[in-house]
C-alpha cells in the first residue's frame, strides 16, 4: 500500500487496508439484518461452522510455515514462546513490557 503513493506512502497504506477490508464491512452491513434468521436454520448454522473450522484451519498453516518454522529454532525459542503466553494471558503483563523483557532474554540466550 506504501508503494501505490510514493510521494505520501500514508497515504496509499490507508488506501490499500480500506480495500483489504471494505469489501466485508459491506457485506456484514448488507447481510447483517437477516444473518441471524439465516443461523436459526440447522443446515445454514451447520455450513457457517464447517467454514469458520475451514478458515481456522488457513489461519493456523499461515502461522505455522513462514511464522513458527522462522522463529522456533531451538527449545529455548519455544520456552520463551511458552512464558511469553503466560506472561500475557495469566499475569496480564502489558504488550511493551512483554517485548522488551522477551527481547532481552533472547538476546541473553543467544
Amino acid at each position: 500500500g506504501a508503494q501505490l503513493l510514493p510521494a505520501t506512502p500514508l497515504l496509499g497504506a490507508l488506501l490499500a487496508t480500506l480495500a483489504l477490508f471494505l469489501p466485508g464491512f459491506l457485506l456484514l452491513w448488507a447481510l447483517g439484518p437477516s444473518w441471524q434468521s439465516w443461523l436459526a436454520r440447522p443446515r445454514l448454522a451447520g455450513a457457517v461452522t464447517g467454514i469458520n473450522a475451514a478458515v481456522v484451519g488457513l489461519l493456523l498453516a499461515a502461522l505455522y510455515q513462514p511464522v513458527w518454522l522462522g522463529a522456533v529454532q531451538a527449545p529455548s525459542d519455544l520456552a520463551l514462546a511458552a512464558i511469553g503466553f503466560y506472561l500475557l494471558r495469566v499475569l496480564k503483563l502489558p504488550i511493551l513490557a512483554l517485548a522488551g523483557l522477551l527481547v532481552g532474554a533472547a538476546m541473553l540466550l543467544a
